[in-house]
């Protein structure tokens, strides 16, 4: 369970490789509001602020080690069946 019970709690996932992917959407903020003027950004402020109460960012990692997901996720994706590494044999 996560968040709270009151009606309009929304939660989006972004799975990620890696990082760098955090650093490209880093990137790409910035060039996107660089592309904007003065009042498309003031527009967008006042979209954001008619829309949204808070927002709240978490970094999460799944390991597979110490996961315990269900039968079909591990049949249907081999994420959940990781290869063992040379110190692990």
């Amino acid at each position: 369970m996560y968040g709270v019970d009151n009606g309009g709690v929304y939660i989006v996932f972004n799975p990620m490789k890696s990082l760098a992917e955090v650093d490209q959407g880093l990137g790409d903020s910035k060039q996107f509001m660089s592309a904007m003027n003065d009042s498309e950004r003031k527009k967008l402020a006042e979209l954001e602020a008619s829309c949204i109460e808070s927002s709240q960012t978490n970094l999460f990692v799944f390991d597979p080690k110490i996961s315990y997901p269900w039968e079909e996720w591990i049949k249907a994706d081999s994420f959940w069946k990781p290869k063992a590494t040379a110190s692990e044999k």
